[in-house]
Protein backbone atom coordinates (compact mmCIF):
# COMPACT_ATOMS: atom_id res chain seq x y z
CA UNK A 1 0.00 0.00 0.00
CA UNK A 2 1.75 2.99 -1.34
CA UNK A 3 1.74 6.49 0.89
CA UNK A 4 0.91 9.23 -0.69
CA UNK A 5 1.16 13.04 1.17
CA UNK A 6 -1.68 13.86 3.07
CA UNK A 7 -2.56 18.14 3.65
CA UNK A 8 -3.20 18.77 7.59
CA UNK A 9 -6.25 19.70 6.98
CA UNK A 10 -7.36 16.63 5.79
CA UNK A 11 -5.58 14.60 8.46
CA UNK A 12 -7.93 16.78 11.01
CA UNK A 13 -10.36 16.34 8.71
CA UNK A 14 -10.25 12.36 9.20
CA UNK A 15 -10.32 12.88 13.39
CA UNK A 16 -13.44 11.29 14.64
CA UNK A 17 -16.19 13.85 16.37
CA UNK A 18 -13.61 16.61 14.62
CA UNK A 19 -15.47 20.24 15.07
CA UNK A 20 -12.87 22.48 13.10
CA UNK A 21 -13.55 25.70 11.47
CA UNK A 22 -11.84 25.35 8.13
CA UNK A 23 -10.43 28.67 6.56
CA UNK A 24 -11.62 29.43 3.11
CA UNK A 25 -8.74 28.20 1.02
CA UNK A 26 -9.40 26.64 -2.55
CA UNK A 27 -8.62 22.96 -2.26
CA UNK A 28 -6.25 21.74 -5.28
CA UNK A 29 -8.30 18.72 -6.10
CA UNK A 30 -11.80 19.32 -6.84
CA UNK A 31 -13.64 16.54 -5.49
CA UNK A 32 -17.14 15.57 -7.02
CA UNK A 33 -18.09 14.09 -4.13
CA UNK A 34 -17.47 11.99 -1.17
CA UNK A 35 -18.33 8.55 -0.88
CA UNK A 36 -18.01 6.40 2.48
CA UNK A 37 -17.57 2.97 3.79
CA UNK A 38 -16.78 1.63 7.15
CA UNK A 39 -17.94 1.65 10.74
CA UNK A 40 -18.94 3.88 13.12
CA UNK A 41 -15.94 6.07 12.63
CA UNK A 42 -17.14 8.03 9.74
CA UNK A 43 -21.15 6.45 9.94
CA UNK A 44 -23.02 9.96 9.41
CA UNK A 45 -25.97 8.56 11.06
CA UNK A 46 -27.51 5.08 8.89
CA UNK A 47 -29.66 4.20 11.98
CA UNK A 48 -30.74 8.00 12.01
CA UNK A 49 -33.50 5.91 9.95
CA UNK A 50 -35.36 3.27 10.51
CA UNK A 51 -34.02 -0.24 8.32
CA UNK A 52 -37.89 -1.63 8.73
CA UNK A 53 -40.87 -0.04 11.21
CA UNK A 54 -39.14 0.35 14.66
CA UNK A 55 -36.27 -1.62 13.53
CA UNK A 56 -32.85 0.34 14.11
CA UNK A 57 -29.65 -1.46 14.93
CA UNK A 58 -31.22 -4.75 15.49
CA UNK A 59 -30.04 -4.09 19.56
CA UNK A 60 -33.37 -4.04 21.45
CA UNK A 61 -32.36 -2.42 24.23
CA UNK A 62 -30.22 0.11 22.17
CA UNK A 63 -33.03 0.91 19.89
CA UNK A 64 -35.46 1.69 22.07
CA UNK A 65 -32.60 4.36 23.36
CA UNK A 66 -32.05 5.20 20.12
CA UNK A 67 -36.34 5.80 19.43
CA UNK A 68 -36.04 8.63 22.01
CA UNK A 69 -32.85 10.15 21.14
CA UNK A 70 -33.67 10.82 17.24
CA UNK A 71 -36.19 13.40 17.92
CA UNK A 72 -33.47 15.75 19.67
CA UNK A 73 -30.96 14.78 16.07
CA UNK A 74 -29.18 12.11 17.51
CA UNK A 75 -28.30 9.15 16.04
CA UNK A 76 -24.43 9.10 14.84
CA UNK A 77 -21.64 8.17 16.56
CA UNK A 78 -20.40 11.63 17.71
CA UNK A 79 -21.55 14.65 20.23
CA UNK A 80 -24.29 15.74 18.56
CA UNK A 81 -24.75 18.25 16.49
CA UNK A 82 -20.88 17.97 15.77
CA UNK A 83 -20.01 16.92 12.20
CA UNK A 84 -18.68 13.10 11.63
CA UNK A 85 -15.17 13.25 10.66
CA UNK A 86 -15.94 12.45 7.08
CA UNK A 87 -18.89 15.52 6.97
CA UNK A 88 -15.98 17.88 8.22
CA UNK A 89 -13.91 16.07 5.13
CA UNK A 90 -16.60 16.94 2.52
CA UNK A 91 -17.53 20.23 3.89
CA UNK A 92 -13.72 21.12 2.54
CA UNK A 93 -14.71 20.42 -0.42
CA UNK A 94 -18.03 22.32 -0.40
CA UNK A 95 -20.10 18.98 -0.40
CA UNK A 96 -21.77 16.64 1.78
CA UNK A 97 -21.54 13.08 3.59
CA UNK A 98 -24.98 12.42 4.19
CA UNK A 99 -26.04 8.71 4.97
CA UNK A 100 -26.82 6.63 1.56
CA UNK A 101 -30.06 5.48 2.94
CA UNK A 102 -31.22 8.82 3.14
CA UNK A 103 -30.19 10.24 0.01
CA UNK A 104 -26.49 10.70 0.67
CA UNK A 105 -23.28 8.86 -0.34
CA UNK A 106 -22.19 7.77 3.07
CA UNK A 107 -22.67 3.85 3.38
CA UNK A 108 -20.51 3.22 6.15
CA UNK A 109 -23.11 1.49 9.23
CA UNK A 110 -21.89 1.52 12.77
CA UNK A 111 -21.23 -1.76 13.89
CA UNK A 112 -19.67 -2.90 10.61
CA UNK A 113 -17.28 -5.53 10.22
CA UNK A 114 -14.96 -5.81 7.07
CA UNK A 115 -16.84 -8.79 5.19
CA UNK A 116 -19.18 -10.74 7.57
CA UNK A 117 -22.34 -10.07 9.26
CA UNK A 118 -23.00 -9.92 13.33
CA UNK A 119 -25.31 -12.48 13.09
CA UNK A 120 -22.63 -14.75 15.75
CA UNK A 121 -21.46 -11.33 17.80
CA UNK A 122 -23.89 -10.62 20.44
CA UNK A 123 -21.62 -7.64 21.32
CA UNK A 124 -22.34 -5.97 17.62
CA UNK A 125 -25.58 -4.41 16.28
CA UNK A 126 -27.43 -7.25 13.89
CA UNK A 127 -28.01 -5.12 11.58
CA UNK A 128 -24.67 -3.81 10.14
CA UNK A 129 -23.89 -3.78 6.87
CA UNK A 130 -20.71 -5.09 6.34
CA UNK A 131 -18.21 -2.88 4.56
CA UNK A 132 -17.10 -5.75 1.79
CA UNK A 133 -21.16 -5.58 1.08
CA UNK A 134 -21.60 -1.63 1.31
CA UNK A 135 -19.35 -1.46 -1.66
CA UNK A 136 -20.78 -4.16 -3.23
CA UNK A 137 -23.76 -2.27 -3.14
CA UNK A 138 -22.82 1.09 -4.08
CA UNK A 139 -21.10 -0.32 -7.14
CA UNK A 140 -24.68 -1.96 -8.35
CA UNK A 141 -26.38 1.58 -7.82
CA UNK A 142 -23.36 3.06 -9.78
CA UNK A 143 -21.57 0.38 -12.57
CA UNK A 144 -18.13 2.41 -12.40
CA UNK A 145 -16.71 4.79 -9.12
CA UNK A 146 -16.63 8.38 -10.64
CA UNK A 147 -12.65 8.52 -10.82
CA UNK A 148 -12.90 13.04 -9.45
CA UNK A 149 -14.65 11.71 -6.19
CA UNK A 150 -13.16 10.83 -2.94
CA UNK A 151 -13.47 7.05 -0.91
CA UNK A 152 -12.92 6.91 2.33
CA UNK A 153 -12.90 2.89 3.67
CA UNK A 154 -12.37 2.96 7.25
CA UNK A 155 -12.70 -0.45 8.90
CA UNK A 156 -11.12 -2.91 11.12
CA UNK A 157 -12.20 -2.21 14.54
CA UNK A 158 -15.23 -4.03 14.95
CA UNK A 159 -12.92 -6.93 13.05
CA UNK A 160 -10.74 -6.86 16.44
CA UNK A 161 -13.27 -6.17 18.90
CA UNK A 162 -15.29 -9.79 17.26
CA UNK A 163 -12.01 -11.73 17.72
CA UNK A 164 -11.56 -11.15 21.29
CA UNK A 165 -14.87 -10.98 22.13
CA UNK A 166 -15.77 -14.43 20.10
CA UNK A 167 -12.39 -16.36 20.15
CA UNK A 168 -13.92 -19.53 19.12
CA UNK A 169 -15.12 -18.16 15.75
CA UNK A 170 -14.77 -21.06 12.93
CA UNK A 171 -13.36 -18.44 10.66
CA UNK A 172 -10.36 -18.37 13.18
CA UNK A 173 -8.74 -21.91 12.65
CA UNK A 174 -5.26 -21.71 14.94
CA UNK A 175 -5.40 -18.05 16.47
CA UNK A 176 -8.19 -15.28 16.90
CA UNK A 177 -5.77 -12.74 15.49
CA UNK A 178 -6.12 -15.44 12.35
CA UNK A 179 -9.87 -13.57 12.15
CA UNK A 180 -8.39 -10.22 12.53
CA UNK A 181 -5.95 -11.01 9.73
CA UNK A 182 -8.52 -12.83 7.47
CA UNK A 183 -10.60 -9.40 7.67
CA UNK A 184 -7.88 -7.25 6.91
CA UNK A 185 -7.42 -9.36 3.40
CA UNK A 186 -11.10 -9.09 2.48
CA UNK A 187 -11.04 -5.54 3.07
CA UNK A 188 -8.51 -4.86 1.13
CA UNK A 189 -10.12 -7.27 -2.01
CA UNK A 190 -12.84 -5.08 -1.28
CA UNK A 191 -10.87 -1.92 -1.65
CA UNK A 192 -9.38 -3.63 -4.87
CA UNK A 193 -12.66 -3.85 -6.56
CA UNK A 194 -13.73 -0.48 -6.10
CA UNK A 195 -10.50 0.60 -7.35
CA UNK A 196 -11.23 -1.84 -10.67
CA UNK A 197 -13.97 -0.13 -10.92
CA UNK A 198 -12.35 3.78 -11.33
CA UNK A 199 -12.20 5.17 -7.91
CA UNK A 200 -8.63 6.59 -8.18
CA UNK A 201 -9.00 8.51 -4.91
CA UNK A 202 -8.92 6.24 -1.51
CA UNK A 203 -8.06 6.82 1.75
CA UNK A 204 -7.73 4.10 4.39
CA UNK A 205 -6.99 5.54 8.07
CA UNK A 206 -5.38 2.86 10.06
CA UNK A 207 -6.49 1.84 13.44
CA UNK A 208 -5.46 2.86 16.62
CA UNK A 209 -2.63 0.68 17.19
CA UNK A 210 -0.85 2.28 20.04
CA UNK A 211 -4.38 2.28 22.14
CA UNK A 212 -6.34 0.39 24.23
CA UNK A 213 -5.75 -2.76 26.85
CA UNK A 214 -4.06 -6.08 25.14
CA UNK A 215 -4.77 -7.89 22.75
CA UNK A 216 -6.18 -4.99 21.02
CA UNK A 217 -3.21 -3.24 20.02
CA UNK A 218 -1.72 -6.21 18.97
CA UNK A 219 -4.83 -7.30 16.47
CA UNK A 220 -5.19 -3.91 15.56
CA UNK A 221 -1.21 -3.77 14.60
CA UNK A 222 -1.96 -7.23 12.51
CA UNK A 223 -4.84 -5.83 10.80
CA UNK A 224 -2.70 -3.17 9.59
CA UNK A 225 0.21 -4.64 8.38
CA UNK A 226 -2.19 -7.24 6.81
CA UNK A 227 -4.13 -4.52 5.48
CA UNK A 228 -1.30 -2.96 3.80
CA UNK A 229 1.05 -5.89 2.37
CA UNK A 230 -2.75 -7.13 0.53
CA UNK A 231 -3.16 -3.38 -1.15
CA UNK A 232 0.56 -3.57 -1.91
CA UNK A 233 0.35 -7.20 -3.58
CA UNK A 234 -2.02 -5.91 -5.27
CA UNK A 235 -0.75 -2.73 -6.86
CA UNK A 236 -3.30 -0.49 -5.17
CA UNK A 237 -2.09 2.63 -4.24
CA UNK A 238 -3.91 4.39 -1.42
CA UNK A 239 -3.98 7.29 0.57
CA UNK A 240 -3.23 6.43 4.08
CA UNK A 241 -4.35 8.09 6.76
CA UNK A 242 -2.25 7.56 9.83
CA UNK A 243 -4.75 8.35 12.52
CA UNK A 244 -2.76 5.94 15.20
CA UNK A 245 0.25 8.73 14.32
CA UNK A 246 -2.42 11.82 15.17
CA UNK A 247 -3.91 10.74 17.83
CA UNK A 248 -0.51 9.80 19.70
CA UNK A 249 0.53 13.19 18.66
CA UNK A 250 -2.68 14.90 20.51
CA UNK A 251 -2.32 12.50 23.64
CA UNK A 252 1.81 14.07 23.55
CA UNK A 253 0.41 17.73 23.48
CA UNK A 254 2.00 18.10 19.94
CA UNK A 255 -1.51 18.14 18.16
Amino acid sequence: MKRRHIPVLLLLACLCMAQVSLPPLAPKFHATAVYGFGDSTIDSGWFKTAISPGVYTGDVAYDALLAMALPHQAGKPTTNPGPMSIEVLAAYFGLAARPANQSGTDYAVSGARSRLANGDDPKLFPNAIPTATQIVNFLKLHLHADPHAIYVVSAGNNDVAHAIDVPSDPHCPTLPVDCVRTAARDLAAAIVRLHAAGAAVIIVPNLFESYGTPPKPIYRKAFDVTLRAALAAAHVEVIAADMNGLRTAIVNGHG
